[in-house]
């Protein structure tokens, strides 16, 4: 039976999109025909990923690629639930798969790219940027990858290209310009890192516990501790107590400012963090997780991303993989004490 004329089997098939930088997955009237060895775990895989169960959707959608393995949609799909789930080797895998079906695949060269990054290997994910389309999607990652990259190989004028893109904002205006102004500070170039993050603070920045935590941070290790106290003061006095700020007045108290970290593929880490946490604020929930996941793929030691993800987990009721993350947190740990009252509410 040939592909056209096999059974159609499901309206409102899950496709996976790009919008404004990640995967996310939106529904989208269409049809899907499907063989009968791949119907039955593809209606899993989508009602899986419906019931927020990406461990379960990504298992199953690779079922549905063992009776259908050139299938771009089902490709796609289970890209998107491999990230969504964690599984972000699984999703390289697919992302390779794809990528050999069609070179038009902007979401398989991101993952790629950043799979790259992170091996060690900068000019093979160049090679994979260098394919993007000049879209939203790349003018939101494309220049946060490119500049770590550039630092990780020592490409003083990709890493000079790179900034100047950064320095001028664009899409969430306050995180490319706080990336572009913690690498000034790499650099030693103390006045244009102030004059960026003043900018981002002036685009919103203030309202981001990724940028505070950032400018804070600067600020600390300039000596400026009245700034840096008001700044954290300001965001406390509008948001939820947070340990992390609570770190910070404890350092500015202790005069002890906060270490500047010069790994690259930290730095992306922390790019990523700061986007699913503007997602997160707009409550596109899926680019948020997709966000936090391959922070997570980045630097899995970072409490705070753990954090975040079990958070998130939380709210999708999804309380076992909530209660994995939180056990990611070291005890003595700023974070420990409220991570374990948490950690202890969603393992029941």
């Amino acid at each position: 039976m040939s592909w056209r004329q096999g059974i159609l089997i499901a309206l409102a098939v899950i496709t996976v999109l790009v919008g404004g930088g990640v995967f996310y997955v939106a529904g989208k009237v269409d049809a899907l025909i499907a063989e009968t060895g791949a119907s039955g775990a593809f209606l899993a895989a989508r009602q899986a990923a419906r019931n927020n169960d990406a461990q379960a959707a990504s298992l199953y959608y690779d079922q549905a690629l063992m009776a259908r393995p050139e299938s771009e949609e089902l490709l796609d799909a289970a890209m998107l639930a491999h990230v969504l789930a964690g599984n972000i080797t699984d999703g390289v895998l697919t992302a390779q798969q794809t990528l050999a079906l069609t070179e038009d695949n902007q979401q398989a060269k991101i993952l790629l790219a950043t799979a790259a990054f992170k091996a060690g290997d900068g000019a093979r994910a160049i090679v994979y940027l260098d394919g993007l389309e000049r879209g939203p999607f790349a003018k939101l990652l494309e220049p946060n990858i490119r500049v770590w990259i550039a630092r990780q190989i020592g490409d003083a004028d990709g890493e000079a290209d790179a900034l100047a893109t950064l320095s001028r904002g664009g899409p969430f205006s306050h995180v490319p310009l706080m990336q572009a102004a913690y690498v000034y500070e790499l650099q030693g170039a103390i006045d244009k890192a102030e004059t960026l993050y003043g900018r981002g603070l002036r685009a919103g920045g203030s309202r981001y516990l990724s940028f505070v935590l950032a400018y804070g941070g600067f600020m600390e290790r300039q000596q400026d501790w009245d700034k840096a106290e008001k700044l954290y003061r300001y965001y406390r006095d509008r948001n939820l107590d947070n340990a992390l700020i609570e770190a910070g007045f404890a350092r500015i108290e202790k005069q002890t400012p906060a270490r500047l970290e010069a790994d690259p593929t930290s730095g992306l880490a922390d790019a990523f963090v700061a986007i699913g946490e503007a997602m997160r604020s707009e409550n596109r929930d899926q680019l948020a997780l997709g966000y936090y996941r391959m922070a997570q793929f980045l630097n899995p030691d970072k409490e705070v991303t753990a954090f975040d993800l079990a958070m998130m987990l939380a709210e999708l009721d999804r309380h076992v993989e909530a209660a994995e993350q939180y056990g990611r947190i070291a005890r003595g740990s700023v974070l420990y004490r409220g991570s374990g009252c948490a950690r202890q509410r969603h393992a029941r």
